[in-house]
Parts: structure tokens; C-alpha cells; sequence
């Protein structure tokens, strides 16, 4: 299921990415495809699941945390390490995804520690190198 998910995710960001595919001047030629892919570079994706301490955590130390957290992604974003986050809105163990503009997993890894969510055990995750194309944007 998680690389099914990944798959997704990786072909929708990078569809969406091909910049001027809303111009249906524009033939996808093998050529278009290779220039496309040609601008890609390598990421870090993260998959944000349900922690070990998801559960006993009280609603006013949720909503404490749930603001701490949101502060540390947006602060992220400023500083151009995080372009990409979001929560999944199905209730499962996978609460979320990021993708950092950002290659080593160390430094991903020393970011998501600092996370209230991952420190308060309310969140875990998994890090993955991922390929994407510079400019990719949501619609």
C-alpha cells in the first residue's frame, strides 16, 4: 500500500509539473519527455504516519501541539526547505506527506525531530529520496 501510495503521489506531482501542458499546442513527444526529466532533480519525500503516542494525548495539548507543529512546517517553508506539505484527509495510520527541497536525510531527519508532533510522539515517519521536477506546483 505505502509504495502504491508513493507511485501516486510521484505521478501526480510529475504530471503536473510538465508546465505547459494546459498549452495543447504542445505535442509530449519522446523529446518533450526527455527535456522534461532532464530538469529533474532528486528530493526528500516523507510519509507522515500516526506515532506511538497518537492516542493518549489530551485535546489541550493537541491543539497546543497541532499549532507548534503547524508553525514548524510554515517556518520551514519560509526558510525554502519545504515546499510541499499537507494531511490526508482518510483516517488511517498515514497522516500526512512532505517533500523537502532538500537531498541529505540526515538534515530531513534532524528537521523532523524538531517537530512538536514527532518530539510528543503524536507522529512518526518515513524518509525517502524522491525525483522530482523543479517548479512542480499544486493547480
Amino acid at each position: 500500500m505505502k509504495h502504491l501510495i508513493l507511485t501516486v503521489v510521484g505521478l501526480a506531482l510529475t504530471i503536473s509539473s510538465c508546465r505547459n501542458l494546459n498549452d495543447h499546442s504542445i505535442t509530449v513527444t519522446p523529446e518533450f519527455i526527455q527535456k522534461e526529466v532532464g530538469r529533474g532533480k532528486q528530493y526528500c519525500l516523507v510519509l507522515l504516519k500516526r506515532g506511538p503516542s497518537a492516542a493518549t494525548i489530551d485535546s489541550v495539548a493537541l491543539e497546543k501541539n497541532q499549532v507548534e507543529h503547524l508553525q514548524h512546517l510554515f517556518t520551514l517553508k519560509s526558510e525554502g526547505k519545504l515546499p510541499l506539505f499537507g494531511p490526508l484527509f482518510e483516517d488511517s495510520d498515514l497522516r500526512g506527506m512532505c517533500i523537502f527541497d532538500l537531498t541529505n536525510k540526515e538534515e530531513v531527519k534532524k528537521l523532523l525531530d524538531a517537530d512538536p508532533h514527532i518530539r510528543s510522539g503524536r507522529l512518526s515517519y518515513e524518509i525517502y529520496k524522491w525525483f522530482g521536477l523543479p517548479g512542480d506546483k499544486l493547480p
